[in-house]
């Protein structure tokens, strides 16, 4: 018959999760800008209810696993298993907790800048915006500018309307027709274009008109 493992090396485990995450939440808000009431600037990031579910599953995940195993102590051949729970769990929640709190979109009277959990800060003058599209797969805009350089929004970041209403007024709207279906998934009217057909509704049909 197997024997039971100690409860107390899975607390260590599950607090070095913990830990783990916290930390990772503390350190990608640094660099983040905090523009003051009379700034000219307007700061995106994902949505508070979406990075303090990420941090909660990040602390619940481990800390409710080392519960379970509190009142199923597990023996010694399923350690492995456990152990790679653990850190499957640990490894894409400080991900997730990376990504929701590291990233950000700053638009100020100069351009945007930009910082993803996977890349540094980029700049792109509104002068060098070309485009601006959406990515229906990956649920994001990308502003497109004439070097080649990227810098991207989630569609569900809070903040988008009013970014799409100060890129509106920086970028013609000819450059925003790649992202017609984005404007169309947030609710929000496309911008008219110049060269676009007005349609206007019929007379209505007299009695015997046909």
């Amino acid at each position: 018959m197997y024997r039971q493992v100690p409860f107390l090396p899975f607390v260590l485990v599950a607090g070095c999760a913990v830990l783990l995450a916290v930390l990772t939440a503390a350190s990608a808000r640094r660099g983040l800008p905090q523009p003051a009431p009379g700034d000219r600037a307007f700061l995106v990031r994902h949505n508070p209810l979406f990075r303090w579910i990420v941090l909660g599953l990040a602390v619940l995940l481990p800390a409710g696993l080392t519960g379970f195993l509190y009142f199923y102590p597990p023996v010694r051949p399923d350690v492995p298993f456990i152990l790679g729970l653990y850190l499957v769990a640990a490894g894409l929640s400080t991900l997730l907790v990376w990504e929701a709190g590291r990233f950000y979109l700053l638009a100020t009277p100069e351009g945007l800048e930009g910082r993803s959990g996977w890349r540094g800060v980029r700049f792109m003058p509104w002068d060098d915006v070309e485009a601006v599209v959406y990515s229906p797969l990956n649920a994001w805009f990308e502003f497109c500018g004439r070097s080649g350089e990227l810098v991207r929004a989630m569609a569900f970041a809070a903040g988008m309307h009013e970014l799409l209403r100060i890129v509106e007024s920086h970028v013609p709207a000819e450059a925003l027709t790649g992202a017609r279906k984005g404007y169309f998934r947030l609710g929000r009217r496309f911008p008219g274009l110049p060269d676009e057909p007005v349609l206007e509704a019929r007379r209505p049909r007299r009695v015997g008109e046909w």
